[in-house]
């Protein structure tokens, strides 16, 4: 990006424009690192672009940035209401596990449909079975995530 292009992204992000936030964050990440490129991608989030509220839901539940499961809930379920595919995929996750919010299969099950990634179709069959429910251990999960991505 030359520098003419980068000034203009740079001030239509400091006026508020959500998308250039996020451009502007994934700028910063890939020239300048992390801590700078964060602050733009929450700012992102915050003012309602929905793929930076689905990332920001993910850093928080990777442990990456500080905030509550019904933090990453909330900013998944706004993505989601936005049409974000990958966030029915996190929703799921969230009911299937009691990440955030209640645990309830049935709302766990519809959104694996909505995602309908060809993954999610033993989950969903799954997701019937008595002895399955028995064994889902949200924190056990949450720990090996974190685990995995830190």
């Amino acid at each position: 990006m030359n520098l003419k292009k980068y000034e203009e992204l740079r001030k239509k992000a400091e006026s508020g424009d959500a998308q250039a936030m996020l451009e502007y964050s994934e700028y910063l990440q890939k020239y300048h690192g992390l801590q700078e490129a964060h602050e733009w991608h929450t700012r992102a989030a915050k003012a309602g672009n929905p793929r930076a509220m689905a990332e920001e839901g993910n850093f928080i539940l990777y442990g990456w940035i500080p905030g509550s499961l019904c933090d990453a809930f909330e900013y998944y379920k706004k993505s989601a209401e936005a049409g974000i595919r990958k966030s029915y995929a996190n929703m799921a996750d969230c009911y299937l596990y009691g990440w955030g919010t209640e645990q309830d299969f049935q709302k766990a099950r519809e959104y694996y449909k909505k995602a309908s990634w060809w993954k999610h179709r033993k989950i969903i069959k799954m997701i019937d079975s008595e002895e399955f429910r028995k064994g889902i251990d949200g924190c056990k999960k949450l720990e090996f995530i974190r685990d995995f991505y830190n």
